[in-house]
């Protein structure tokens, strides 16, 4: 999938999962990849929580092969900007440095 992974679209990503032809672990655990590849130029990923991601990624499925949520999009990985609360636990900053960090109970 690594090599492939670019070719795609989300829609086309998204078909992929849907069809049995890779599962949203085998998703996740190329969009990490990328991310690490890409990021340190970037400098884009501040809150990296990815064990969290491929749990999520394993979950459920009829083959156990997991999903990532429900639609048009189910399947295919997804950065967050903290410009809301986005989990339980996550640091929070309106994407802002001079805000103090918020955690979400």
């Amino acid at each position: 999938m690594q090599s492939e992974y670019l070719d795609y679209a989300a829609i086309g990503l998204a078909e992929l999962a849907r069809s049995g032809q890779v599962s949203a672990r085998e998703l996740i655990d190329t969009a990490i990849t990328r991310a690490e590849a890409v990021d340190p130029a970037l400098n884009a990923i501040v809150l990296k929580d990815y064990q969290a991601a491929r749990d999520r990624a394993s979950w459920g499925g009829r083959d156990g092969s997991g999903t990532l949520g429900v639609g048009p999009l189910a399947g295919v990985p997804y950065l967050i900007k903290d410009l809301e609360c986005t989990g339980r636990g996550f640091a929070h900053v309106h994407g802002m440095p001079p805000f103090p960090a918020f955690h979400a109970h």
